[in-house]
């Protein structure tokens, strides 16, 4: 085979389709085999770490966030000039109704404490204690005093304390008037207890499988207690913050401090571990190939895809604009036989179009005037209407003494004066269809009109003809005019030939009453006249 051979048969469909199958199934599977047997061994397990780390603390920052939603709360309340009087001045049921009432019902607290400077507690919720000391260290409460001027800088002191034994999520706030002036009253303690409720709405806002650990009880979502307990006991054996617990399950643990700073738990997160892997080295073998396929299918869609799309736009333009055109495509042997192929079919195609187009033509035309004709009419007025035309007029029209002048001076001026008044019809009503009816008679079709505008449309060809030089100059004894009838769908009538015979009984309503006149049709006319039509089909008869 020669070397012209050899280049044809490689530009060829076929050679490409093939080679780039062959490339998308050999090339994935290659990548595939790499990454199980080296990037699972060496770097997946790193990466699931720190995977298991990274989210063990997000979800300890949701527990701060927690935390500074109740910060601002204790806030709220604590910064509030009338709790202020009222702890000064102890108004013990105003304190529970709008304090350890009310934060309770609509906040859902469990713990809210109102206390006096002297650490005496004078209303709360949650806890039977009448001393606040009895609930707190009096390092945190000298804290808390000692730095109310960090207030409206730092917010309230907030964080993880365990009451009664069990933890709880709190936030202390002095009492201060609203402009932080005067001495302070007394203190503000607000606290969440961690419930697995709580605990079950932060996982099913954020997707965490966890459990917390307060030294002394786990508090858990979701979680199989005994696997929980499992994790809990490899946590105490190895004190390492990822857990592997088996091929299925790893966890990762971060430890929590209470509000003083002194270790009180520990978070617990859990990620199902074999799917974890599966799915990132299914997800790095699918990115390789995927990334492989794409660049095939670039160099596809190029030599392949792209002529056959440029052929189709080409192809729809020509529908479009109902056209016949060459198609000018590059691209395989095959797409560019295809093409040659097509423009062949154009040139026939445009042959045989140019034919018809003239069969057409002549078909509807009236050969003396180049008006449409009669056979054309029909069709016209039923294309309108299944258009949804909702306001069509028709002007018949009738040459006065047209016969008598045709055998007065011949055949010859009989038709130039056809053609004239065609012309001059043609001339008024612009690209509203024209008809040469018949003889002498013209049918003009003025589609979205109403009958006064036909009227007035009918006067001006009505006039146009009277005061033709051309015209008149062959109206030695007898002058050539127009008579016009008017008749409108579908008030009038809503099938054609009804519409015709009324339109054709007002225009002989006008010869009758002396010629050169327009007249819109009225019930009266056809009880007065008898269509021409009719009378000659009972004279046939």
């Amino acid at each position: 085979m020669n070397i012209k051979g050899m280049l044809s048969t490689w530009n060829t469909l076929a050679f490409k389709v093939r080679v780039s199958l062959l490339f998308i199934a050999i090339v994935p599977l290659g990548i595939y085999l790499v990454i199980n047997n080296w990037l699972l061994s060496h770097h997946l397990l790193e990466l699931e770490n720190k995977n298991i780390i990274s989210k063990t603390h997000q979800a300890h920052r949701v527990l701060d966030a927690k935390a500074s939603e109740l910060s601002k709360l204790s806030m709220d309340y604590g910064i509030w000039t009338d709790l202020h009087e009222k702890v000064i001045n102890p108004d013990l049921p105003w304190i529970k109704e709008n304090i350890t009432t009310w934060i309770p019902e609509n906040f859902g607290m469990d713990l809210v404490v109102i206390a006096n400077k002297n650490l005496d507690i004078i209303n709360a919720f949650g806890t039977p204690h009448k001393k606040l000391d009895q609930l707190l260290e009096k390092e945190i409460i000298e804290h808390v005093f000692t730095n109310i001027d960090n207030i409206p800088d730092n917010g309230a002191l907030s964080g993880f304390k365990i009451f009664q034994n069990e933890l709880y999520l709190i936030s202390l706030c002095p009492i201060l008037r609203n402009d932080y002036s005067g001495p302070y009253g007394g203190m503000v303690v607000i606290g969440k207890k961690i419930t697995p409720a709580f605990l079950e709405e932060i996982s099913y806002q954020y997707g965490y499988e966890m459990f917390m650990y307060d030294s002394a009880h786990i508090v858990s979502s979701r979680f199989n207690q005994t696997k929980a307990q499992r994790a809990l006991s490899l946590f105490k054996q190895t004190n390492e913050n990822v857990l592997h617990m088996d091929k299925a399950t790893i966890f990762g643990v971060d430890a929590i401090n209470d509000i003083s700073g002194v270790p009180s738990g520990y978070l617990f997160i859990m990620e199902p571990r074999e799917l974890n892997i599966i799915l990132k080295n299914n997800l790095i073998a699918i990115l390789g190939c995927i990334i492989i396929i794409l660049l095939l299918t670039i160099r596809i869609k190029r030599s392949i895809v792209n002529p056959i799309k440029d052929l189709q736009l080409q192809i729809s333009k020509m529908g479009k604009e109902n056209t016949l055109s060459y198609v000018n495509i590059k691209g395989t042997s095959e797409i560019v036989s295809l093409a040659d192929s097509f423009n062949k079919m154009i040139d026939n195609l445009h042959r045989h179009r140019l034919e018809n187009e003239n069969l057409r033509t002549l078909s509807i035309t009236d050969d003396l005037t180049s008006l449409y004709n009669h056979r054309f009419f029909y069709e016209y007025f039923d294309r309108l209407t299944s258009n949804g035309c909702k306001n069509i007029c028709i002007l018949f029209c009738d040459i006065d003494h047209f016969k008598s002048v045709n055998d007065h001076n011949g055949h010859v001026i009989g038709d130039i004066l056809l053609r004239e008044v065609g012309r001059i019809i043609k001339a008024i009503v612009g690209h509203k269809a024209v008809f040469r009816y018949g003889g002498e008679e013209f049918v003009i079709v003025l589609d979205d009109y109403f009958v006064d505008s036909a009227y007035k449309k009918a006067e001006i060809i009505r006039l146009a003809v009277n005061n033709s030089s051309l015209i008149q100059k062959y109206s030695s004894y007898l002058p050539i005019t127009i008579s016009i009838g008017i008749a409108a769908y579908p008030s009038d009538a809503s099938d054609i030939d009804m519409l015709i015979d009324k339109a054709d009984t007002a225009m002989y309503f006008a010869k009758q009453n002396g010629r050169n006149q327009c007249h819109i049709y009225r019930p009266f006319m056809s009880k007065s006249f008898k269509s021409v039509r009719y009378a000659k089909k009972r004279i046939e008869v």
